[in-house]
């Protein structure tokens, strides 16, 4: 992330942290939302909670489904 700006941004909806101590936040990387690009490329998945992109990060996992990108592509 060398010479980028990157900002971390907590959900109004869902705590900082999850019940393993883990922080929940979004990541932007000079403005560009990281962890949307990380499910519409497949590298992530959504995992289902109260949050409050929950509706869009859902479409772009649907959509690297039906496209078969990154782990929807491993054969069952």
């Amino acid at each position: 992330m060398e010479n980028r700006e990157v900002i971390i941004v907590f959900d109004k909806k869902s705590p900082k942290k999850d019940s393993y101590g883990r922080y929940l936040a979004y990541v932007f990387v000079n403005g560009e939302d990281f962890n949307e690009d990380l499910i519409e490329y497949g590298y992530a998945r959504v995992y289902l909670s109260d949050f409050e992109l929950l509706d869009r990060y859902l479409e772009e996992e649907k959509h690297a489904k039906k496209n078969k990108v990154g782990l929807w592509n491993i054969p069952n």
